[in-house]
């Protein structure tokens, strides 16, 4: 008997850049404010996992599946359509540090000079407290484009 479980993805370990579905769903939501509609996210991790790993033959309703079975349970809201990261605060608190930084230049070069060796897994990480600073800095940061121009930059950075 097969095994038709719908989690079994192709092996993707020739792709570097898919660092699995738990670091996508986090980067999502971070790129989307910390809260999207679930049939929202299921879109963009669909579209995430196939632009990394170019596997075309795997079903997008298994794809699709894989992507909303990946979405821990503390992240979903029992009244309401979002799917919500639960350290949100936490993401606030990170970009408000950010902001408040005497010298947060400095910072944003510490990060592009750093990633030139992270790992993939180390990127995406690093990208989500970027977009932490982006999405939630404080009117006003003057570093905000500064920010956006090193998330484009660790965006096109291949390990």
């Amino acid at each position: 008997s097969s095994d038709l479980s719908p989690c079994l993805m192709p092996d993707v370990t020739s792709v570097q850049e898919w660092a699995g579905w738990s670091h996508a769903v986090d980067l999502e939501l971070t790129l989307a404010a910390g809260k999207a509609p679930w049939s929202q996210l299921q879109a963009k991790l669909v579209q995430r996992y196939r632009e990394a790993t170019e596997d075309t033959l795997t079903c997008s309703q298994i794809v699709g599946c894989c992507a909303l079975a990946a979405i821990p349970e503390e992240y979903l809201s029992q009244s309401t359509k979002y799917v919500c990261l639960p350290h949100l605060p936490r993401l606030r608190w990170h970009a408000q540090q950010f902001a408040s930084r005497p010298r947060p230049k400095l910072t944003l070069a510490r990060y592009a000079s750093a990633a030139k060796s992270w790992t993939d897994a180390e990127r995406l990480q690093h990208m989500a407290h970027v977009a932490a600073w982006i999405c939630f800095a404080p009117e006003g940061c003057r570093e905000l484009e500064d920010a956006m121009r090193l998330m484009t930059q660790l965006m096109r950075r291949r390990a």
